[in-house]
């Protein structure tokens, strides 16, 4: 008998999503400063608010990897210490987010995948203001 390890949809679905946003997005993996364009916020958010707990495990694989991006963008960027300092904040809640999303049950999924967003939101905004400041 053939056996295969089987993949999830959602798994392949993120994947997909991951790679349509790398090639259609200003992202460039290859040395794009624009730190905010592989988060693709806005349709995180929603995705965010419309997986369901089955898909959990999928959306933050591909949330990790978006923010992974960020990470490496903001890393080339020159920034105040102010906003450093408030884009690590911003950083750290999301990572415990994602923790707290991860050991979540079924019970407590609606909550905290609301959380989740808001953090992601703020997490956004704030690399976006950095983005702006190394812009001007």
């Amino acid at each position: 008998m053939n056996k295969t390890n089987p993949i999830r949809l959602s798994v392949i679905v993120s994947a997909l999503v991951l790679c349509g946003t790398v090639a259609f997005a200003e992202f460039n993996p290859f040395g794009s400063t624009k730190a905010s364009a592989a988060l693709e916020s806005s349709a995180q958010i929603r995705a965010i608010h419309k997986a369901q707990f089955t898909e959990r495990d999928g959306l933050l694989s591909d949330l990790e990897q978006r923010v992974g991006a960020s990470r490496e963008a903001l890393g080339k960027l020159t920034l105040s210490d102010a906003l450093r300092d408030d884009l690590k904040k911003a950083d750290d809640a999301l990572a415990s987010g994602i923790r707290k999303a991860r050991d979540s049950s079924a019970e407590n999924w609606e909550i905290v995948r609301s959380e989740l967003a808001g953090l992601l939101s703020a997490y956004a905004s704030v690399v976006r203001q950095a983005d702006e400041a190394t812009s001007k």
